[in-house]
């Protein structure tokens, strides 16, 4: 929170790149997102969303 400052109410902290295109599950490869518009991304690209 103390590199990206608050959240507004739609956003979330995403993968940039996306881990579907190649990113990296780290917290420093995570950025402010829009929330809606993220998971729209990744259902576009995977088909779903998954916890793995």
């Amino acid at each position: 929170m103390s590199k990206h400052g608050q959240l507004a109410y739609d956003e979330c902290f995403g993968f940039v790149p996306l881990l579907a295109l190649g990113g990296f599950k780290d917290v420093d490869h995570m950025d402010k997102v829009k929330v809606l518009e993220h998971i729209y991304l990744m259902y576009q690209l995977t088909g779903g969303v998954m916890d793995d």
